[in-house]
């Protein structure tokens, strides 16, 4: 039985810390859940840093209170404003001679792929992951142990976080005793979790659309071969609802909430307090079509995004739709299958709690820590890395 670890996934209106562990049968144990909400993250920044530390310290809080248990450390879950992924290939040579690849070769190979990876400027290396092997030139979609060669070669994916992101959570942890265990790309996580057959040489396409970004990343087997976020998500609903029909930000988000793709709502009305306090009825054949553009909207984005990427896929590419912008309303599914034109699946798999798509990234960031073995370099702690060091001194003088 694996020890129970703690998780705090920054989302881009909430952050989510989550006690648990994996047990032998490979399904989850919580022990503690905490939510705390935060003003939003627009343009990789926070709107309220006040807010957002306060937002920590009440997630952390009740995760801990419910599992009874205090929080030393935790894995971060980057959002994905802060995250790059970048491809590149490597090659070692096995000697004159061909000879069998032992599991040794893929490590070193591994190794000079990531010496070889230069992180982008104010970003730090978080793991990397082979997607493609040649073997003397041949392809080789699984991993070629036991194959004879000369050469080996891997087209591999790395991952990277900013380290102004880094900085501000460790800060933040910091003030309250808790460290911080490592930091992974919260999307991928997700993605890692929700794509079936990860040995599998094909593509998976997996969506999160949040509050206020969509992050879209495409996975071959287990490696992320593209990931970018798209700066629009479910606010962007809820604010046409609230700024067309004259209606507070709150009942503009419980009506789109209530919304159903798909249903005829002709003769239907409803009544709604108005910003300046009088209350109205309104056809709700209006609010479907604000509510319904836009989604539609946010589907052809993120199949426009898809199409201008390296990775070629096809109609029949599974599209895994998570988040709490759009995933939890009633035929989303079905609306966002006809405006990225890829086959969608919106199904949260079974968890102990809190099953609902919004949840989905926590979940695989739990995942991820049980399974750590996704991850082919080694889990940095943030005390090790002098660069992150130096700038927490400067934040902190």
């Amino acid at each position: 039985m694996r020890q129970a670890e703690a998780i705090l996934d920054f989302g881009s209106s909430k952050i989510i810390c989550m006690i648990g562990r994996c047990g032998d049968d490979g399904r989850f144990e919580i022990y503690g859940i905490g939510i705390g909400e935060h003003k939003g993250l627009k343009k990789s920044r926070f709107l309220d840093a006040p807010g957002l530390r306060f937002a920590v310290q009440t997630a952390i809080e009740g995760a801990q209170s419910e599992a009874k248990r205090r929080i030393r450390s935790v894995h971060v879950g980057v959002p994905g404003p802060f995250v790059r992924a970048e491809c590149g290939v490597c090659e070692i040579s096995l000697g004159e001679s061909p000879r069998e690849i032992v599991h040794k070769d893929i490590d070193t190979l591994m190794d000079v792929a990531v010496k070889e990876a230069a992180a982008p400027a104010g970003y730090t290396h978080m793991f990397s992951v082979p997607y493609h092997y040649q073997v003397d030139g041949s392809p080789r979609n699984s991993i070629p142990v036991g194959v004879f060669g000369k050469s080996l070669w891997a087209a591999v994916s790395h991952m990277y976080y900013e380290n102004n992101f880094a900085a501000l959570a460790t800060e933040i942890l910091d003030e309250m005793g808790v460290e911080v265990d490592s930091f992974a790309d919260a999307s991928f996580a997700e993605a890692a979790m929700l794509v079936k057959d990860k040995r599998s040489s094909d593509e998976s396409i997996v969506v999160d659309v949040g509050y206020y970004h969509t992050d879209v990343i495409i996975m071959r087997g287990s490696a992320c071969v593209f990931r970018t976020t798209i700066p629009v998500g479910g606010a962007h609903i809820t604010s046409d609802i609230s700024y067309v029909l004259s209606i507070s930000p709150s009942v503009a988000e419980s009506v789109k909430q209530r919304h159903a793709f798909g249903l005829d709502y002709s003769d239907r009305a409803d009544t709604y307090r108005l910003t300046d306090g009088t209350v109205e009825s309104i056809v709700y054949d209006d609010i479907q079509d604000i509510i319904e553009a836009r989604a539609y909207e946010i589907a052809s984005m993120v199949r426009d995004t898809i199409m201008k990427s390296a990775v070629q896929v096809m109609p029949e590419t599974p599209l895994y739709l998570m988040g709490g912008g759009i995933a939890m309303m009633r035929g989303s599914k079905e609306l966002f299958q006809s405006g990225s034109g890829f086959f969608t699946i919106a199904d949260m798999p079974w968890m102990p709690r809190k099953n609902t798509p919004n949840f989905a990234s926590a979940y695989g960031m739990m995942n991820y820590v049980c399974n750590s073995a996704l991850s082919t370099a080694p889990r940095m702690s943030i005390k090790d890395n002098r660069l992150i060091k130096a700038i927490l001194n400067f934040f902190t003088k």
